[in-house]
């Protein structure tokens, strides 16, 4: 039988769609979250890493192979955490500033190169979260012009946490990641009732009407129901999130950077997908 390149390009999709299959069970949510989002001066701030679809605050450790970097961000300041240790429940970092201050700590996830049918690839946008850039996506040419994508995609999970009163703060560092969740107020700051506003920048850029999904995980008394609340950010690419509980709450995105061409009826991209965990304080 003569194989033509079309053929040759799907036989080879075949087989990184099976690894593709597999490694989907790996890219649920991932997020950080601190024992304590305030600790008394000098101490360290001791974190979990945890990942599931749903499960937030509890989920499964994120498996240690699958980190690529933890990285505690100051003001004026940008060093890797190294105390990074599998446990049981859950992955265990701790970060040790050498000075007081807010911090954001973000941990990326290694990136995985992988590859479906377009129709496959919005599929798997919309089951990890990203339903809106599935959403966006679909009214595009994507579907029409290319049969296949090859994509790289990777994670990337942030929180603050502060050492000592008073210090210099970190929260608006965020911008730069390659997919930024960044507040515009300190969320150190808020407390039920309030509104946290938020940009949301891709390689540091605003992105107009990108999606979020934002969940609460516990306030005083009431654990939080499990569901997802979906907004969707102005042309600033600003989103207002009023904050009605008490206890840790996690928003979540997901970007999709421009296609390139890769061959006949093939394109290659990049997906980032984000979450940012903040604490809300109960109302004086």
């Amino acid at each position: 039988m003569v194989h033509t390149p079309r053929r040759l390009a799907r036989a080879a999709l075949v087989g990184i769609v099976t690894v593709a299959s597999s490694s989907v069970l790996l890219a649920h949510d991932t997020w950080l979250l601190p024992d304590l989002f305030a600790v008394a001066q000098g101490r360290p701030v001791e974190l979990s890493a945890r990942a599931g679809g749903g499960k937030f605050p509890d989920g499964s450790a994120v498996p240690l192979d699958r980190v690529a970097s933890v990285r505690v961000i100051g003001a004026t300041s940008d060093n890797v955490a190294t105390d990074v240790v599998a446990s049981a429940g859950a992955l265990r970092i701790t970060a040790k500033p050498t000075s007081d201050g807010q911090y954001l700590v973000v941990l990326a996830t290694k990136p995985s190169t992988l590859a479906n049918t377009s129709a496959g690839f919005l599929k798997f946008l919309a089951a990890e979260g990203a339903s809106a850039e599935a959403r966006r996506l679909s009214e595009t040419s994507l579907t029409r012009d290319a049969d296949s994508v090859i994509f790289e995609h990777g994670v990337l999970a942030s929180t603050v946490a502060e050492i000592g009163t008073g210090g210099p703060r970190a929260f608006s560092r965020a911008g730069i990641l390659p997919l930024g969740i960044v507040p515009l107020v300190d969320p150190a700051s808020l407390r039920v009732g309030d509104t946290l506003r938020v940009r949301l920048t891709a390689d540091g850029r605003p992105v107009p009407r990108m999606g979020v999904d934002v969940k609460t995980a516990l306030d005083t008394t009431v654990r939080g129901t499990g569901e997802y609340t979906s907004m969707i950010a102005d042309s600033a690419g600003v989103v207002a999130i009023p904050v009605s509980r008490a206890g840790a709450w996690m928003l979540r995105t997901a970007w999709v950077a421009p296609t390139q061409a890769a061959g006949s009826r093939m394109v290659r991209t990049r997906v980032w997908r984000a979450t940012f965990v903040w604490s809300v304080r109960p109302r004086r």
